[in-house]
C-alpha cells in the first residue's frame, strides 16, 4: 500500500515537471516575432505556473487518500458482520438472557464447578482451548490456575463470566448451571481484576464507583482501604477528586491496579475473579497489591490466575493447565513433594529467575551508590580558590569528544545506520538544492524573455 501511493505521489510531481517542459515548448513554437512582447511572456509564465502548481497540489492529497483507503478496509470487516445476519445463530433461550421474570437469580455462596467442559472459539471452532476439563473451586476458598500462556487459563474466567457460550459440558454455582442465570444478574455478584486495569479519565472518586454506581462516600473510602489504596490516596493533593489523567499516565502501576481492586471490591462481591494481576508489577509494587489481595480474598470465594507462583503458594488448592488439559492438581506443599511435576518445575525455574533479577538490582544499586559518592568526593575535592569557569574548562577538558557533544554520541550509538545516514543526508542536500536551482533558472528565463524586447 506504502509503495503504490509513492508511486502515485512520483508520478504526480513527474506529470507537473512535464507540463512545465511541455508549456515553454509550445509557447515558443506558437509565438512569432508579431506577438512576442512582455504581455504575451507574461501570459504563457502565468498559465504554466497556475496549471504547475495546480497539478503538484494533487500530490498533497496522497496521504489523506491512504488514510482513507485504510478506514475503508477496517470498515469492510465491520460492514461483513452486521450483513451476515446467517452466520451467528441465537438460541431462543438466549434472546431473554437478562430478564429476571425468565431466569431465576442465581446463588454464588456455593462451590463452582466445571463438569467435561469443552471450548473452541468462534474465529477457530476446530481448535479446542478447553477439553473435557473437570475442576471444583471451593467457596469461601482461594483456588489458583497456573500454566504456560494459551493454556486456557483465562479462557476460564471468560465462561465464568459468560462472554461466550460452552461447547460442551456445563458450569455450576451451588449446584446451578450459570447457562440457565440472569448474565447481569450474574456479574453483580463478581468482581475481576486483570492484568491492566483500565482506568477512565476522571477522578479517582468515579474510577472506584463505577464499580457499584449507587455507592456512598463510606462504601469508596472502606474498598479503597481493603484495596491498600486509601492511604497514598489521602496523601494526593486533591485526594479522592484527583483525575487520572488519560490512560492513567498520572499513577503507578501499582497504584492503578490497587484502584482497580477497590473497584472490584466496592460491590462486596461474592465472587472474586484475579488475572495475574501483579503480572506487570515490579517487586515494590508487587507487595502492596499482593498484601492487598490477600486481604481481599480472605474468607471470599477467589480464583485466580498467577504468573508469579509465589503469589498463590496459599491457596487452597492450585490446577496446572497444560494444553487446555489439568495435568496437576493439589496444594503447594503436595505438588512441591512430587519430584517431576510440571508445577514444581515452574517454581524452581521461576526462583533461578527471581534471584538473578534481584542480583541485577543489587548491582545497580551499588552502581548507583559509587556514582553519587563519586560526585560526592569530587565536589569535596573542589578547589575554593578555583573559579567555577576555571573548574568547568578542566572538566570539559579531561573528557572525551564523545562527552562534549550530544550529536557525536547520537552518531555513536547509530554507528550501524550510518550508511543510510549518510545517503539520506545526501538526498536532503540535493531535494534543497533543486528548489535554488529553479529559482534561479526561472530568473534566468525571465532575464532572457525581456531581452527579446
Amino acid at each position: 500500500m506504502g509503495i503504490a501511493f509513492g508511486l502515485l505521489s512520483g508520478w504526480v510531481f513527474c506529470m507537473a515537471y512535464i507540463v512545465y517542459a511541455s508549456g515553454f515548448y509550445f509557447g515558443i513554437l506558437l509565438g512569432d516575432d508579431s506577438n512576442y512582447n512582455k504581455s504575451y511572456v507574461s501570459k504563457i509564465l502565468s498559465i504554466i505556473l497556475i496549471i504547475g502548481r495546480r497539478i503538484t497540489s494533487f500530490a498533497y492529497v496522497t496521504p489523506f487518500l491512504q488514510s482513507v483507503e485504510q478506514a475503508r478496509s477496517a470498515i469492510t470487516l465491520v460492514f461483513r458482520l452486521i450483513d451476515d445476519e446467517d452466520t451467528h445463530e441465537v438460541k431462543p433461550k438466549q434472546i431473554p438472557r437478562n430478564s429476571s421474570d425468565v431466569y431465576p437469580i442465581i446463588d454464588l455462596n456455593g462451590d463452582i464447578q466445571f463438569e467435561n467442559v469443552s471450548f473452541a472459539y468462534p474465529a477457530r471452532p476446530s481448535t479446542l482451548v478447553l477439553q473435557e476439563i473437570t475442576l471444583v473451586a471451593r467457596a469461601g476458598e482461594t483456588t489458583a490456575f497456573v500454566g504456560s500462556s494459551g493454556s486456557g487459563k483465562s479462557t476460564c474466567i471468560s465462561l465464568l463470566l459468560r462472554y461466550y457460550e460452552l461447547s460442551s459440558g456445563r458450569i455450576t454455582m451451588n449446584g446451578q448451571s450459570i447457562a440457565d442465570c440472569n448474565e447481569k444478574e450474574l456479574r453483580k455478584h463478581i468482581g475481576v481484576v486483570g492484568q491492566e486495569p483500565v482506568l477512565f479519565g476522571t477522578t479517582i472518586y468515579e474510577n472506584i464507583r463505577y464499580g457499584l454506581v449507587h455507592a456512598t462516600k463510606d462504601d469508596i473510602e472502606q474498598a479503597a482501604k481493603q484495596a491498600n489504596a486509601h492511604d497514598f490516596i489521602m496523601n494526593l493533593p486533591q485526594k479522592y477528586e484527583t483525575i487520572v489523567g488519560e490512560q492513567s499516565v498520572q499513577l503507578s502501576g501499582g497504584e492503578k491496579q490497587r484502584i482497580a481492586l477497590a473497584r472490584a471490591l466496592v460491590k462486596k462481591p461474592n465472587l472474586l475473579l484475579l488475572d495475574e494481576p501483579t503480572s506487570a508489577l515490579d517487586n515494590a509494587d508487587e507487595k502492596l497489591v499482593q498484601e492487598a489481595l490477600d486481604s481481599s480474598c480472605a474468607g471470599r470465594t477467589t480464583i485466580v490466575i498467577a504468573h508469579r507462583l509465589k503469589t498463590i503458594q496459599n491457596a487452597h488448592h492450585i490446577y496446572v493447565f497444560a494444553n487446555g488439559n489439568i495435568i496437576e492438581e493439589g496444594t503447594h506443599t503436595t505438588l512441591m513433594a512430587q519430584k517431576n511435576s510440571k508445577y514444581r518445575l515452574m517454581v524452581d525455574a521461576q526462583q533461578t529467575e527471581s534471584t538473578q533479577v534481584e542480583v541485577n538490582e543489587r548491582i545497580d544499586e551499588v552502581e548507583l551508590e559509587q556514582c553519587q559518592n563519586q560526585k560526592y568526593e569530587d565536589s569535596r575535592s573542589f578547589n575554593k580558590n578555583e573559579t567555577i569557569d576555571a573548574h568547568a574548562n578542566k572538566m570539559l577538558a579531561s573528557s572525551t569528544p564523545f562527552n562534549q557533544s550530544i550529536f557525536l554520541r547520537l552518531l555513536f550509538m547509530n554507528k550501524q545506520e550510518w550508511i543510510p545516514i549518510l545517503i539520506a543526508c545526501i538526498a536532503c542536500l540535493i531535494s534543497g538544492a533543486t528548489q535554488s536551482l529553479a529559482v534561479v533558472l526561472l530568473e534566468k528565463t525571465m532575464n532572457a524573455s525581456t531581452r527579446l524586447f
